[in-house]
C-alpha cells in the first residue's frame, strides 16, 4: 500500500482536495487554506514574528493512537496492531530517513497588514507523522478499493474524524517549511529549482517533484541549546539550503554543540548575501497538504544570479532526499526557467501540491518578488 501511495500521491491529493468546499483551494491548486492563514501578498521573513507559548497547550484529540487509525494499522507478530503508525512504517516499510525528533508546533497564526506571528509549542516528528501519514494510507487504501476513484467521506473515518482540519489544536500540527527558488537573472532568464523526492528514502511525498529546498520545523539537535539557537525560520532554511543544494550532512540531530551561524560556512555567506539585499525570503501563505493534512509554510527565496553561483557553485545533483530537476541533461543542476512555458509543462509532470502552490503564488506576485 505504501508503493501504491507514493506512487500516486499528486493524484489522490487532487481527489482529496475535493472533499473540501474548493472556496478553500489556492486557485490554480488543490491545496487547503483559509483567509487568516494567506496575506495579501508576501511578506518579509524579517517581518514574521515567532513567540513560545508560555502555557501548555491541551493535549490533542486526535492522534495516531485513536481508533479511527486501526485499519491503517497493521497486525504485528503477536497478533495485536501496531500501536502507532510510525511503528507500522518502522518495521515494514521503512524509508532511509526516519527519525523522531523533537519539534516546534504550530499553534497560532496571524497575518495584520504586512506583518505576521506564529506562536509554537512542541510536538515530536511522530506525533505528526502518525495522523497525517495514516489519513493519507488511508486514502490510497480507499481509492484502490473504489477502483480508483474518489472515496466518499464515509469510508474515510480518520479523515471524518478530523471535522476541522484547520484547527491547530484538535492534532499535532507541525509545518514543513517549503521554500521556492529563483536564481534572478533578468537578462537570459529566472530560473527555479526542483528534486524529485525518493519515495525509498523519505516518508512523505515520495515520487513526486517537489521545490527545494524543504524541511520540517525542528532544531538541528535534541539539546535545550539546540532547542533555542534553531527557533528560526531563516535558521531551518540555512540548513536546509546547506544539506539540499550543497549535500551538506552535518545537520543531522546528532551534533552536541549548537550552530554557530554567525561565522559557520555556509550559513555566514548566506547571512551576508541576505544582508547585502541579494538573497531575500518571503512568506506567501500557512495551507495544508490536502492528502495528508500537513500543515506547510510556503516561502520564495529571490536570489541574484551571480550571489547564487557564488553560495552554491558546489550545488550537487543528488542529496540524501532526491535528485536535481533540470531542463539540461547535461547540467542537472542548473534548474529550469521561471517562464510560463514552465508552468504548463509541470501540470503534466509528479509536481507536488504544496509545490504547484508555491509556484503559483510567486507567478501571482513575480513582479514584486523580481523587482530589483
Amino acid at each position: 500500500m505504501r508503493r501504491e501511495l507514493n506512487a500516486n500521491r499528486a493524484r489522490l491529493g487532487g481527489l482529496a482536495s475535493e472533499l473540501y468546499p474548493q472556496a478553500h483551494c489556492i486557485p490554480g491548486t488543490t491545496v487547503l487554506t483559509q483567509p487568516g492563514w494567506l496575506p495579501s501578498e508576501p511578506v518579509e521573513l524579517s517581518d514574521i514574528e515567532l513567540y513560545w507559548l508560555a502555557e501548555a497547550l491541551p493535549k490533542p484529540a486526535i492522534t495516531g493512537g485513536i481508533e479511527q487509525t486501526e485499519s491503517v494499522r497493521p497486525l504485528a507478530a503477536d497478533g495485536d496492531r501496531f500501536r502507532l503508525y510510525s511503528r507500522a512504517l518502522r518495521d515494514l516499510a521503512r524509508p532511509k530517513l526516519l527519525d523522531n525528533r523533537v519539534s516546534y508546533r504550530l499553534a497560532e497564526v496571524d497575518w495584520t497588514g504586512d506583518k505576521g506571528r506564529l506562536g509554537f509549542s512542541y510536538t515530536t516528528y511522530f506525533d505528526v507523522l502518525d495522523v497525517c501519514e495514516a489519513a493519507a494510507h488511508e486514502s490510497a487504501d480507499a481509492w484502490l478499493r473504489a477502483g480508483r476513484k474518489r472515496p466518499s467521506l464515509a469510508h474515510l473515518p480518520l479523515r471524518r474524524h478530523i471535522e476541522d482540519p484547520f484547527d491547530l489544536l484538535a492534532r499535532p500540527m507541525l509545518p514543513s517549511i517549503n521554500t521556492l527558488t529563483i536564481r534572478r537573472d533578468p537578462i537570459d532568464g529566472h530560473r527555479m529549482f526542483l528534486h524529485r523526492r525518493d519515495a525509498k528514502a523519505t516518508a512523505v511525498a515520495g515520487g513526486m517533484f517537489h521545490v527545494i529546498p524543504a524541511g520540517v520545523f525542528q532544531p538541528a539537535a535534541l539539546a535545550p541549546a539546540h532547542q533555542a539557537n534553531d527557533f528560526s525560520l531563516w535558521r531551518n532554511i540555512q540548513r536546509e539550503y546547506s544539506e539540499e543544494f550543497l549535500g551538506n550532512p552535518e545537520h543531522d540531530g546528532n551534533a552536541l554543540d549548537p550552530i554557530d551561524y554567525e561565522h559557520d560556512e555556509p550559513f555566514r555567506s548566506f547571512a551576508a548575501a541576505r544582508a547585502a539585499g541579494d538573497f531575500r525570503v518571503f512568506t506567501c501563505a500557512v495551507v495544508l497538504e490536502p492528502l495528508t493534512l500537513c500543515v506547510e509554510l510556503l516561502t520564495v527565496a529571490v536570489i541574484e544570479g551571480p550571489v547564487f553561483d557564488q553560495l552554491f557553485a558546489g550545488m550537487v545533483e543528488v542529496n540524501e532526499e532526491g535528485a536535481a530537476v533540470s531542463t539540461d541533461a547535461a547540467r542537472p543542476t542548473v534548474g529550469i526557467p521561471f517562464n510560463t512555458e514552465s508552468r504548463e509543462r509541470l501540470k503534466s509532470e509528479p509536481l507536488s501540491p504544496i509545490s504547484r502552490a508555491c509556484i503559483e503564488l510567486a507567478w501571482q506576485h513575480r513582479n514584486p518578488l523580481l523587482a530589483s
